[in-house]
């Protein structure tokens, strides 16, 4: 039973559901920048705000589980993201946690962003959890975000975005 029980904790990342109590702001990037993020297209495409909240869910071992991912990008190429998670009304018993992944986006021909991510620092870390890499990608549209998160005990991502 014990085994079975630290199988569902690993790789885990998760927010608390909207109608929990909010969870913590995140911590400022390393290379955030007062400077205004150049409003031009980005390979003839609209480029991605320096600064978006996305909401959804993914799956691990411990189950369907609510995230929400916030992503601050640079021209450079550079990318930080918080990772939060948390329960889901069909799936209570999920703890709250958070991390940082630092990495690099991409964008496409046509518009989309790719996004590689790995961890760099736990903020709030449940017992039992591992922080796990992210590879993901950012439609035309910036409205959607879809991918997976690195571990042979989790899956798929998707969200929205929400800001």
């Amino acid at each position: 039973m014990r085994k079975a029980l630290v199988a569902v904790m690993l790789a885990g990342c998760w927010t608390a559901p909207r109608n929990a109590s909010p969870l913590p702001a995140a911590p400022e990037p390393a290379y955030a920048s007062s400077a205004p993020m150049p409003t031009g297209p980005l390979r003839g495409h609209r480029a991605l705000p320096i600064h978006t909240v996305w909401e959804g869910h993914y799956f691990c071992s411990q189950g369907k589980t609510f995230m929400r991912l916030t992503l601050d990008t640079n021209p450079g190429g550079e990318a930080v993201m918080m990772f939060e998670f948390g329960p889901l009304p069909e799936n209570p018993p999920v703890p709250t946690g958070s991390y940082q992944l630092i990495g690099t986006h991409v964008a496409s021909d046509d518009g989309s962003l790719e996004l590689e991510l790995t961890p760099d620092k736990w903020i709030v870390q449940p017992p039992g959890y591992v922080s796990v890499s992210i590879s993901a990608e950012i439609d035309s549209e910036h409205q959607t975000i879809s991918g997976k998160l690195n571990n042979a005990n989790c899956g798929e991502l998707e969200g929205k975005r929400v800001d």
